[in-house]
């Protein structure tokens, strides 16, 4: 059965279609969240709470809706919901920035135009989507695809070759020029598959909940529920408005999440002494996320055992970018702004976390009679550093931090690990 069909036999009864689409689309909803919000923890929340919203507003779609649209569409709405009151930069701009810098522009495209596939997906027409989507997220053969949308192959093989010019160009006018046949192999590595049963099983237990109800007043209690469960994983903090948390109407969700984190010491303002080094932390910053991305991904991991000729050629760059700015005068408090920046970068620091941040640094690197010294005691005190950091994150931003760095510091300090290593 297609997906009209499933909504179809669900709109009439039938909860083996709703548990169908829930197996089908989950990989694709919690794949898009953990894009948006960059926390996969997060993702999963995300995920239950669009499919209690389709729940919701099935019987109000569209029969030419394309459904991967939709789920698209909507984990998007409520993961930037969810992370409005999160004080953090644009994910894309600075990935752009640091991608451009890349050795080659064809090695600096590929993961640029990964940050943007969900928005090149949905600028494709709805019959683009499916084909497409059918093709390369669901892995189905041409007949299959041809079959399930009642057209011939040769038209389903023009969508998808359509759909694949209309992405790359989507992509080329954002600065990413790649060849048409590197399109596919994006959805590979944003769409892993492996998706937790157990996590599958979650989404529906909250549906058949919501549906036990039998109104739409069933779900609305359901949602509330989730979102009361959410925070006391310490996840979320829902900011109420006169009662209400969490209103399901109209398009969908609406409200706001608040994200709680910890007083920070008062110290100086952080201020970059220069855009030199700021432009070099954002560029390691950008390959740190790269980096922990392929190690989150089995596959990644198993197609990279080495480092990418790109990354390290980035990385190399970086090094000579800051030996060839360093003053006796200078660098150990450049190092210390490198290092700030860094971390602004992947976790989303305040003004006040950057300047407790820096200063930690300052302290640390002040050790020792040479610039090695303190790297070396930096390096030895990572853990008590990582703590005092963590302390006073926010609990999105200590999930960014295990997410990049390990939650074994593994990769935390690693500019300062290689260039120990480099001497």
């Amino acid at each position: 059965m297609n997906d009209q069909q499933l909504l179809a036999a669900y709109l009439q009864g039938d909860e083996r279609a709703l548990e169908t689409l829930v197996h089908n689309y989950y990989r694709l909803v919690v794949a898009t969240a953990t894009r948006a919000t960059r926390d996969p923890h997060l993702a999963q929340d995300i995920a239950q709470m669009v499919f209690l919203i389709f729940q919701r507003k099935a019987r109000g779609l569209a029969r030419e809706v394309s459904l991967p649209g939709w789920f698209i569409r909507t984990a998007q709405f409520v993961s930037l919901g969810a992370m409005k009151k999160v004080a953090r930069r644009s994910y894309y701009e600075a990935a752009s920035s640091a991608e451009a810098r890349n050795a080659t522009e064809a090695d600096a495209a590929v993961p640029g135009a990964a940050l943007l596939l969900t928005d090149a997906i949905l600028a494709l027409s709805p019959r683009e989507q499916v084909c497409v989507l059918a093709r390369f997220y669901d892995e189905q053969a041409m007949p299959d695809i041809a079959r399930n949308q009642g057209i011939s192959e040769d038209a389903a093989q023009k969508r998808i070759e359509r759909g694949l010019h209309k992405m790359r160009s989507f992509f080329a006018r954002r600065g990413f020029r790649i060849a048409t046949g590197i399109v596919p192999g994006l959805f590979v590595a944003a769409f892993p598959r492996g998706a937790e049963a157990q996590a599958v099983q979650a989404v529906l237990g909250s549906l058949h909940a919501a549906s036990a109800g039998g109104a739409a007043t069933a779900t609305l209690l359901q949602v509330d529920k989730l979102v009361k469960a959410i925070t006391r994983r310490e996840l979320l903090s829902i900011g109420l408005k006169s009662g209400a948390a969490l209103l399901v109407a109209g398009a969908g969700i609406g409200g706001y999440v608040a994200f709680h984190a910890p007083a920070v010491p008062p110290v100086p303002a952080f201020r970059p002494s220069g855009p030199q080094v700021d432009a070099l932390a954002r560029a390691w910053a950008q390959v740190a996320r790269q980096m922990a991305a392929i190690m989150s991904n089995a596959r990644l991991r198993q197609q990279t055992p080495t480092l990418p000729a790109a990354m390290y050629n980035e990385m190399l760059r970086i090094f000579n970018g800051i030996q060839a700015l360093r003053t006796p005068q200078t660098e150990r408090t450049m190092i210390a702004e490198f290092l700030t920046i860094e971390l602004r970068e992947t976790l989303g620091l305040s003004e006040r976390q950057q300047a407790y941040v820096y200063s930690l640094f300052q302290q640390q690197l002040a050790n020792g009679d040479t610039l090695l010294d303190g790297f070396k005691a930096t390096v030895a005190a990572k853990t008590n550093l990582a703590n005092q950091i963590r302390a006073h994150l926010s609990v999105i931003q200590r999930r960014r931090f295990d997410y990049t760095y390990g939650e074994d510091n593994i990769g935390f300090l690693n500019f300062l690990v290689a260039a120990i290593g480099s001497r």
